[in-house]
């Protein structure tokens, strides 16, 4: 038998396309579980109206992802690295409106602009993984990205919701 390859969690080739994957699915997480939050408290929505535009939100960062990706898959000439630096760098600043955002219009907008960040770092991520292994380890590859985002939808509630339950905790209403 062949000696299988062995490859650790934090391969130094594979160290940049993981934790992009983590944090990219850590924020992704995040921000699905306060739209809702977002649109009862900043837009004064009610729990019905809220539903609705966390919903038209989320249906718009599907399209926008889905768009994005079909968009990067035909960019041969931009090397994932700088994909995964404009990725990043579209994801973070499209959600710095949402402190000035009044209406269901800017929250929207807002988390396209950053679903389009995202559509763009996340298949980066993947190509610099498979890329940067030989043929014999794009599985153990492919495993380690998975895992990655696998650890950020564990991770990302425990930070997003820990600390405001410790505050509960501390300084009750």
């Amino acid at each position: 038998q062949d000696a299988k390859p062995h490859q650790p969690f934090m391969d130094q080739r594979l160290r940049l396309p993981v934790i992009a994957m983590f944090l990219a699915t850590c924020s992704s997480i995040a921000a699905q579980m306060c739209v809702g939050f977002f649109a009862m408290d900043r837009l004064s929505l009610d729990a019905q109206a809220a539903a609705n535009a966390a919903g038209q939100t989320m249906a718009s960062v599907g399209l926008t992802l889905i768009l994005t990706q079909l968009a990067v898959a035909r960019l041969h000439k931009v090397t994932p690295h700088r994909l995964i630096a404009a990725g990043a760098l579209l994801a973070a600043v499209s959600f710095l409106p949402l402190l000035l955002t009044t209406s269901k219009a800017g929250l929207i907008i807002s988390f396209s602009l950053a679903a389009a960040g995202l559509g763009m770092l996340i298949p980066a991520a993947q190509a610099m993984a498979a890329n940067a292994v030989g043929a014999s380890e794009q599985g153990l590859a492919a495993g380690t990205i998975t895992a990655a985002q696998g650890l950020a939808s564990v991770a990302s509630p425990l930070t997003v919701t820990v600390p405001s339950a410790c505050l509960r905790v501390a300084w009750p209403s």
